[in-house]
């Protein structure tokens, strides 16, 4: 084996072609790899050529997922990006990242392994000095312009350097000009040159480009960053701006990272916590857990203010949302929230509520409880449409505040529910009173908003609100795909209560066609789940099935037939008894005494209430729910036929 034969000398060359000519015949194999481009030419040999191309985009992401299957998403496109179809970066850039590293100056190149060093920068040494002078401030520099690449190495060496000094670089095949452009051979290049430095080294060459960029402050920023060792408050706030532009153009992982750079340099311990907690709060929303564990962790070594301390109970909350309906713990995120109101924080106080009342929503922590949430939020001095209020209203208290909710929901305007965070509260709100179509309206924007940015923890629970919304419906065809991904991505981001509920509904939309034997799989999975969570059995228990698997066949038909399962909601004191079984709150709210038609056809639009008897009759499974109950007017009317 011959590697780096394109460094070998002619004569080297062809004594190893006379050898592997006389293993010609012989169980013997000679093989000897060579960059195109560089050194000695091969091909004139004659010898047999197999010759390897960049792995594809495609190519690429398959062997990063079965190399490094636990890769930091906010890392993962970095590595593709990188190694430019280099198999052996793709499986030594994830190791030299390492599972917790913390974030790198912008214009620090990406890390790499030894082994890499070596093989993108061995023949760096073998240059003259000025050269790799050149060649570390064009590694350090993240621009591409040589001029000036050229005068920032004069002013690290102290002399002037001509053009002449990347002379050698270009003819060992390092880098190229192409007019006043300097481009490395490839990505890693400079990051092996730059790693082989000494630290020192780095750091003057950071700081004689930051001198240089007056009128580029993003740059000279970033180089300022790099060059630093100590704290220093103008640097700081200067960090902070670009992540605060960053979180505003939908760029979230930048600003997180951009926070906490800035927060490193703070001398102020109060900025220094804001600006982690603010950070870790973006980490939840991307889905990573991992980032907002290492934030909290620098948060929590510090002694915090009251209202510090109430929004780490809520970072801490929102990753683990929904685990138990405990009225104790419910009421202690109250108080946060009343203190946070006190100080004058009503966005941390809605914050706090919002956790409590998803509690309240997963798993009943008692009527007492509720009305704790609830008079709390009211008390708030906030827009009466405001998405977290009505998100706590109707998730505390979905039965006794659905009036409210659902006459605020429609009346809201499409820009007020453009946005990505609003349009999830919103949809959340709507799933909370029970209006499905509202939901499939309100989920649209704000799915393309989530995915654009790659807010992929709120996008996990948007998509099972949506699919929960759908298969309540009979609105399949939407319900199973969103199901699926939300719960996927519930997993990835480590919401481990959100992959129960789309479970239990995979099992309804299975249920209907027919595939009984994947409802009992998917209903034995979503309680594995809630149970040890500490959650409610999701809806009432038989004795002879188990509790989703039960729910979803009487809710489709075990026999096979479609029916229309109609939520008879004309009494809301009977909703409020305890039941003879135990029901998921959520199922409370909308089932008190489900009855099924089964027929064939096609519903006719309209009201419930509205439509005669006779003409109820469905192609797939449709819950009706009735609003008028909710806005104060008549009762809805017994729809089922006189003999039923």
């Amino acid at each position: 084996m011959v590697e780096d034969a394109h460094w070998l000398d002619r004569e080297s060359l062809e004594a190893i072609a006379f050898t592997a000519r006389q293993l010609e015949h012989d169980p013997i194999v000679l093989v000897a790899a060579a960059r195109k481009g560089s050194g000695a030419d091969v091909s004139s040999l004659g010898l047999d050529e197999v010759r390897l191309f960049p792995l594809s985009d495609d190519e690429g992401t398959d062997l990063l997922a079965a190399s490094a299957p636990d890769l930091a998403e906010r890392f993962r496109e970095l590595v593709l990006t990188n190694p430019a179809g280099n198999p052996l970066a793709l499986l030594e850039l994830p190791i030299a990242l390492g599972p917790r590293s913390a974030p790198a100056a912008s214009a620090v190149p990406v890390p790499v392994t030894a082994r890499l060093e070596h093989a993108f920068a061995a023949r760096v040494g073998d240059l003259p000095k000025e050269t790799q002078h050149v060649l570390l401030v064009a590694a350090v520099d993240d621009g591409v312009d040589a001029h000036e690449i050229l005068h920032a190495s004069a002013r690290v060496v102290g002399s002037d350097v001509g053009a002449a000094a990347l002379g050698p670089a270009i003819d060992a095949g390092l880098v190229s000009i192409d007019g006043a452009e300097l481009a490395f051979r490839h990505p890693l290049v400079r990051s092996a040159i730059y790693q082989r430095a000494a630290e020192s080294e780095r750091r003057a060459v950071h700081a004689a480009i930051a001198a240089l960029l007056v009128d580029d402050l993003e740059r000279r920023v970033a180089h300022w960053e790099a060059a630093t060792l100590r704290t220093d408050d103008e640097l700081a706030d200067e960090l902070q701006s670009p992540a605060e532009r960053a979180q505003r153009r939908g760029a979230p992982l930048a600003a997180a990272l951009g926070l906490e750079r800035s927060a490193g340099f703070a001398t102020d311990p109060t900025k220094r916590v804001e600006r982690l907690l603010a950070a870790a709060e973006i980490a939840f929303e991307l889905g990573s857990k991992e980032l907002a564990q290492r934030l909290l962790e620098k948060v929590q070594a510090r002694e915090l203010s009251s209202p510090q301390r109430g929004r780490v109970e809520y970072l801490a909350e929102i990753f683990d949302a929904g685990r138990s309906g405990d009225p104790v713990r419910v009421l202690a995120l109250v108080s946060h929230a009343e203190d946070a109101a006190r100080s004058g924080d009503s966005s941390l106080a809605m914050r706090l509520l919002s956790s409590a009342s998803l509690r309240s929503w997963w798993a009943d922590p008692g009527d007492a409880a509720r009305m704790v949430v609830v008079t709390a939020a009211e008390r708030l001095s906030v827009d009466p449409c405001d998405p977290m209020l009505l998100f706590v209203l109707s998730t505390a208290d979905p039965i006794g505040q659905a009036s409210v909710g659902i006459d605020r929901l429609s009346r809201l305007t499409p820009e007020r529910t453009a946005a990505s965070r609003t349009g999830l509260f919103y949809a959340m709100s709507a799933q909370g009173v029970g209006d499905p179509l509202a939901v499939i309206r309100l989920t649209a924007a704000a799915a393309d908003s989530l995915r654009r940015e790659g807010r992929l923890g709120l996008l996990a629970q948007l998509l099972v609100v949506l699919g929960s919304a759908t298969a309540m419906s009979g609105e399949f065809r939407i319900a199973r795909p969103a199901l699926e991904e939300g719960m996927r991505l519930a997993r990835e981001t480590g919401q481990p209560v959100w992959t129960a509920g789309p479970r239990a509904n995979l099992a309804i939309v299975q249920a209907a066609r027919g595939e009984h034997s994947a409802v009992a799989e998917l209903a034995a999975e979503s309680e594995a789940i809630t149970l040890p969570l500490g959650l409610p059995e999701p809806v009432g228990a038989g004795a002879d099935k188990p509790h989703v698997r039960r729910h979803a066949l009487e809710l489709v038909g075990e026999d096979g037939v479609q029916p229309v399962v109609l939520a008879r909601l004309d009494d809301e004191r009977q909703l409020r008894q305890p039941l003879p079984e135990r029901f998921h709150v959520s199922h409370r709210r909308s089932l008190s005494r489900p009855w099924q038609l089964r027929t064939a056809g096609a519903r006719p639009a309209g009201r419930p209430g509205s439509i005669p008897p006779s003409e109820w009759t469905v192609r797939r499974p449709v819950q009706v729910l009735c609003p008028a109950r909710w806005r104060g007017t008549a009762a809805c009317p017994d729809p089922r036929p006189p003999d039923t």
